[in-house]
């Protein structure tokens, strides 16, 4: 099988791994913030979600809530009615 590497380079600056999980984590909880802000409903084991909740999920945790809550936006979701 072939190895597989990469490098990320953002302006000149190299990026481990650890970086980039730390960043996808913070932008993670941003989106889950703006969710909210939004006026979607964010549940965690049935309990509604506030700011201060979203402030603690553990990377995991968090990940697995936004691709919840987009899977079930795009169900959900209606476009407005072209008059």
């Amino acid at each position: 099988m072939t190895e597989f590497s990469y490098t990320v380079t953002i302006d000149g600056e190299n990026y481990s791994e650890r970086q980039l999980a730390r960043y996808e984590y913070e932008r993670t909880l941003h989106v889950l913030h703006e969710l909210l802000g939004l006026g979607v409903e964010l549940k965690w084991n049935g309990r509604a979600l506030s700011h201060l909740d979203l402030n603690w999920p553990t990377p995991t945790a968090a990940g697995r809530s936004t691709t919840a809550t987009t899977i079930r936006a795009r169900f959900t979701w209606e476009p407005p009615r072209l008059r």
